[in-house]
């Protein structure tokens, strides 16, 4: 906004997709497809700047502009990212390398699960990339800001209270409540959206705490793999289901009820109570519960 910013802006094409590139960091992918376009070569004219040179102008400035008869790889953008600084006419082609530009990172215990199908948040108000799921906090601002190529869910109380697939209808981006969040997902996390949620579905984000230990929960009424802490609700039936080699907390209004560690008793599958649910844990999550899962102990997932 003061002039001093520089940005890398890319993009590149081939017969099947677009992509934007902003500081060698993928953004977006969208389909030719669904704009009803067929790469061909035309007598249109390459205008920078401008759309029609009566609309669409830049506020601000360009310079090392490139065209390239064939798509960039993402180690050459990058490339060319890292050697911006160069001066022009340097003769200098090989920058120091630099770091891959990655997005914010965020902890593995970042999940969100809808029912039975589970996804990592690739971060929470930071701005949205290709085939992110982004969660947006009232700290964002009135709205996510998003473009329309995604699908945004509205979520109050743990629970989807609006949805829009953006892609399909145009609207506009999805207003933030203050007393809730917005997930917004591009790309496949935009496709997990449009299959998941649905309005009145409950959700849980983040990982599940006893006492004050944290861990991530791998999702909801799924087949529990290696180290992997999966919650069980009635959905899945009178009991887990599981081998013996884990660990099984039973869980009501908050409280451990129940624990076994299978893995040294050999007893069978925890069965589900209606009320509530069961947290299944195999591997360093079987050594995790039996760690922390006392009965009595309070549980917030």
């Amino acid at each position: 906004p003061d002039g001093s910013t520089e940005r890398m802006v890319t993009g590149t094409v081939d017969a099947s997709n677009v992509t934007m590139w902003k500081n060698g960091v993928l953004r977006d992918t969208d389909s030719l497809a669904g704009y009803s376009i067929t790469p061909a070569n035309t007598t249109s004219p390459v205008r920078l700047g401008t759309r029609d040179m009566t609309t669409g102008f830049l506020v601000g400035r360009l310079r090392r502009v490139a065209f390239f008869d064939r798509k960039l790889s993402a180690t050459e953008l990058t490339t060319l990212y890292a050697a911006q600084g160069l001066p022009e006419g340097s003769g200098a082609t090989t920058p120091a390398p630099a770091p891959t530009p990655t997005l914010d990172p965020v902890p593995d215990s970042d999940h969100v699960t809808i029912g039975a199908a589970s996804r990592q948040l690739a971060g929470t108000d930071i701005d949205r990339a290709a085939n992110a799921l982004v969660r947006y906090t009232p700290a964002r601002g009135a709205n996510t800001g998003t473009n329309q190529y995604g699908a945004e869910a509205t979520v109050v109380d743990g629970k989807v209270t609006a949805f829009v697939n953006r892609t399909s209808t145009g609207a506009s981006a999805a207003e933030i409540p203050a007393n809730g969040y917005v997930l917004s997902g591009h790309g496949t996390a935009r496709d997990w959206l449009v299959a998941n949620a649905k309005i009145g579905s409950t959700l849980v984000s983040g990982p599940v705490t006893i006492g004050t230990a944290s861990r991530p929960v791998t999702g909801t009424d799924i087949d529990r793999e290696a180290n992997a802490l999966v919650r069980y609700t009635p959905a899945r039936g009178a009991s887990t289901g599981t081998n013996q080699y884990g660990a099984e907390a039973t869980v009501v209004d908050g409280k451990v009820t129940a624990f076994v560690n299978r893995t040294s008793t050999g007893t069978a599958a925890a069965k589900i109570p209606a009320n509530g649910y069961v947290l299944s844990g195999h591997g360093t999550a079987r050594d995790w519960l039996v760690a922390n899962a006392k009965i009595g102990s309070t549980v917030k997932l």
